[in-house]
C-alpha cells in the first residue's frame, strides 16, 4: 500500500514537471510566433509607406514637368504673336510715312510751279508798264524844244531803266516770300500728320501690347491652376490607392500571425493615421483652406506685383535678387557682358562679394554653367554628385548639406540674365521645395518684364503711358 502511494506520488511529480515544462516551451513559441508576425507587419507597412511615397513624388515630379513645358510653350506663343502684330503696325506706319513724304512733295512742287508762274506774270507786267512809261516819255521829248531833246531822252531813259530795275527787284521778292510761304506751310502740314501718324501707331502698338501680355498672364495663371488641381486629384488618388495597399498588407500580416480581428483593424487605423499624416500636404490647397498655403500664395502674388512696378531694366534686377534672397537666403543675379556672364549683384553674401564680383568663364561655375548652356532651371539637393557641373559654383561656398536653384533668363533666345539662389543662411534642414518653385516663378515673370520694358522703350512709351495702357488693358478698355 505505501509502495502504491509514493508510486502515485511520484507519478503525480513528474506530470507536474512536465506540465511545468511544456507551458513553458509552448508559451515561448507562441510569443515567438507573436514577435515574427509583429516584425512581418511592420515590414509590409514600412515597404507599403515607401511605395505610396514613391509614387506620389513620381506624379507630382512628372505634373510639374508637364506644367512647366506647357506654360513655356504658351508663353512662346504668345510672345511670337504680339512680334508678329508689331511688325505689321511698323509696316504700316512706313506706308504711311510713305504716302505723307509722296503728298508733302507735290505740294512743294506745286507751290513751285505757281510760285514761278506769278513771277514770270510779274515780270511781264512789269516789262509792259515800263515799256510803255518810255514810250510815252520818248513821244514827250520828241514834242519838246529840239534843244532839250537829246538831255530830256537821255532823262527818260535813266529813269525807265531805275523804274525797270525796281519792278523786277519788288517782284523777285514778292515770288521768293510766296514760295517760302507755301514751303513752310506745306512742311508744317506734312511734320504734323507724320506727328499724329507716329503716335496713333503707338499708342495703339502700345494697347496691343500691353493686352496681349495681360492675356497671356491670365491665360498662364488659370492653366496653372487647372495643372496644380490635376496634380492635388492624382496625388489623392495615389494616396487612396497607397491606404488601400497598405490596409491589406497589414491584413495580410496580421492573418498570417493569426492576430484577432480586432487587432487588425487597429492596425489599419494606424496605417491611415501614418500615411494621412506623413501626405497631408499633398492634397491640401486653398480648397483645404490651409493658412499657410495661403500665406505662401499672398506673398508670391506681392513679389510679382513688385516687379511688375518697376519701370527701368535696374530697378526690376535689383527687385528680383531682393526678393530671391528673402525666400532662399542668398541671391546671386549674372548679366551676359562681353560675351560672358558678369556678376551684378549679390544679396545674403559677404561685402567683399559686392567688390569683387565674379564672372562665369566654364571654370567653377558648376550647375550654374551647366543650367545656362541647358537652358533651364536646376535644382542642386545635398549630397553633390561627382561630376563637377553637379557641383555648387566656387564663388558660394555652399556647405554639402544645403540646397541651390539656378534658373537662366533668356531674352531673344539667349540667356541673358542667371539667377542664383541657395539656403545656405537658413536655419533647420534643408527643403528647397519650400522655396525653389517660387524662385524659378519670379526669374521666369522677370523675363517676361525684361522683354516687355524693351518693347516698350523700342517703342518710344513713357513709364506713365504704360501704366495707362496697362490700366486701360486690365479694366477691359482701349488705351487712350
Amino acid at each position: 500500500m505505501a509502495t502504491d502511494q509514493d508510486r502515485q506520488q511520484a507519478v503525480d511529480a513528474l506530470l507536474g514537471r512536465l506540465r511545468e515544462e511544456t507551458e513553458t516551451a509552448v508559451r515561448g513559441f507562441v510569443n515567438d510566433v507573436v514577435a515574427r508576425a509583429d516584425a512581418d507587419r511592420q515590414q509590409a507597412l514600412d515597404a507599403a509607406r515607401q511605395g505610396a511615397d514613391a509614387a506620389v513624388q513620381a506624379a507630382v515630379d512628372a505634373a510639374r514637368k508637364d506644367v512647366r513645358a506647357e506654360l513655356d510653350g504658351l508663353l512662346t506663343a504668345r510672345l511670337q504673336e504680339a512680334e508678329a502684330a508689331h511688325g505689321t503696325r511698323v509696316a504700316a506706319l512706313e506706308a504711311k510715312l510713305a504716302e505723307t513724304r509722296e503728298q508733302a512733295e507735290t505740294d512743294r512742287t506745286a507751290a513751285l510751279t505757281q510760285a514761278e508762274s506769278d513771277r514770270a506774270a510779274a515780270l511781264t507786267e512789269a516789262r509792259k508798264r515800263a515799256d510803255a512809261e518810255r514810250a510815252a516819255a520818248v513821244a514827250e521829248a520828241r514834242a519838246s524844244a529840239s534843244t532839250e531833246g537829246a538831255k530830256a531822252l537821255a532823262e527818260a531813259r535813266e529813269a525807265a531803266a531805275a523804274e525797270q530795275s525796281a519792278a523786277l527787284a519788288e517782284a523777285r521778292e514778292l515770288a521768293d516770300a510766296e514760295q517760302a510761304k507755301a514751303l513752310a506751310e506745306a512742311r508744317a502740314r506734312a511734320d504734323a500728320e507724320r506727328a499724329e501718324a507716329v503716335t496713333a501707331v503707338r499708342q495703339e502698338t502700345a494697347a496691343e501690347q500691353v493686352a496681349a501680355l495681360s492675356r497671356a498672364r491670365k491665360e498662364a495663371a488659370a492653366e496653372q491652376a487647372e495643372a496644380l488641381s490635376r496634380v492635388r486629384r492624382e496625388a489623392a488618388a495615389a494616396q487612396a490607392e497607397a491606404v488601400a495597399r497598405a490596409q491589406d498588407a497589414a491584413a495580410q500580416a496580421a492573418a498570417n500571425a493569426g492576430t484577432p480581428s480586432g487587432g487588425a483593424a487597429t492596425s489599419e487605423g494606424e496605417v491611415r493615421l501614418a500615411l494621412d499624416s506623413g501626405h497631408s500636404g499633398v492634397g491640401s490647397g486653398p480648397a483645404g483652406g490651409d493658412p499657410e498655403d495661403g500665406a505662401r500664395v499672398s506673398e508670391i502674388l506681392d513679389a510679382v506685383r513688385h516687379l511688375d512696378e518697376q519701370t527701368t531694366l535696374t530697378s526690376l534686377l535689383e527687385a528680383l535678387t531682393e526678393r530671391a534672397a528673402a525666400y532662399a537666403s542668398r541671391a546671386a543675379l549674372f548679366i551676359r557682358i562681353g560675351g560672358q556672364m558678369q556678376g551684378w549683384r549679390f544679396a545674403g553674401f559677404d561685402s567683399a562679394m559686392e567688390n569683387g564680383a565674379p564672372s562665369l568663364n566654364g571654370t567653377g561655375s558648376g550647375f550654374l554653367g551647366r543650367a545656362i548652356d541647358e537652358g533651364r532651371a536646376l535644382v542642386l539637393t545635398p549630397p553633390p554628385g561627382e561630376d563637377e557641373l553637379d557641383w555648387p559654383p566656387a564663388f558660394a561656398s555652399l556647405p554639402p548639406d544645403r540646397s541651390a536653384i539656378a534658373v537662366p533668363v533668356s531674352v531673344g533666345g539667349q540667356p541673358m540674365v542667371a539667377l542664383y539662389a541657395d539656403d545656405a543662411a537658413r536655419e533647420g534642414p534643408s527643403t528647397p521645395s519650400a522655396w525653389s518653385d517660387a524662385i524659378e516663378l519670379l526669374a521666369r515673370h522677370a523675363g517676361c518684364c525684361i522683354e516687355a520694358l524693351t518693347a516698350n522703350h523700342a517703342a518710344g512709351l513713357t513709364p506713365a503711358a504704360r501704366r495707362t495702357g496697362s490700366e486701360a488693358a486690365a479694366a477691359g478698355e482701349p488705351a487712350p
